[in-house]
């Protein structure tokens, strides 16, 4: 098992709005930083979060990295 932030929370619904024609896109966590398609108007950007965002997931990475390490005596059932 490898746990990530991506693993744990990727699949999480997002609403955003879309920067050109302001329909509401429904996507997932793990599209963020990646370029999607307004399904209304075509446009394509790049979504992005408020700064920080890609600090706090890669120190939720680094500690669930830690958790397994400590896990690691345990046999899994």
């Amino acid at each position: 098992m490898s746990l990530s932030f991506n693993s744990l929370f990727g699949e999480q619904d997002i609403s955003i709005n879309c920067p050109v024609c302001k329909e509401i896109i429904e996507l997932k966590l793990n599209q963020v930083d990646s370029e999607v398609e307004c399904p209304n108007c075509k446009n394509k950007f790049k979504v992005k979060f408020k700064e920080g965002f890609s600090a706090s997931k890669a120190a939720v990475d680094d500690a669930l990295k830690g958790f397994e390490k400590a896990l690691g005596g345990f046999d899994e059932k």
